[in-house]
């Protein structure tokens, strides 16, 4: 029993975190509309819609690359450890594809910034 609710755990909780942050912008949007139309009941001049928010600075793309890089290479050391810990050497040799996969990505980070800083050069 204890070896399912894990798994169903992992799962439920980011689908239940959508839904909430879901209910939440549908309700709000249902009220803006009821408060419209009342005021239109009312011969009110209806609130303004209120306006999209702007677009953030969109980073550069080597800074996502940097931190995906670190947070996966951490988890890997820290799989690489934990597994080592419990199993052993050869057990804990499987983690390491996540430890090289950050490396990749933080391999990838310095090459996009470098791409990047010689083109701004020119």
């Amino acid at each position: 029993m204890v070896e399912i609710l894990v798994p169903m755990t992992l799962f439920a909780i980011p689908v239940l975190i959508v839904w909430i942050i879901y209910i939440y912008e549908s309700k709000q949007g249902q009220r803006l509309h009821e408060e419209r139309m009342l005021a239109i009941e009312k011969g009110m001049e209806p609130p303004e819609w209120p306006e999209k928010k702007e677009k953030k600075v969109k980073l550069p793309a080597y800074i996502g690359f940097r931190n995906a890089g670190l947070i996966i290479t951490l988890c890997g050391i820290g799989a690489f450890i934990g597994t080592f810990a419990n199993a052993g050497i050869e057990e804990a040799l499987g983690t390491s594809i996540f430890v090289l996969l950050g490396v990749a990505f933080l391999a990838i980070s310095y090459f996009l910034k470098k791409e990047k800083d010689n083109s701004k050069e020119i």
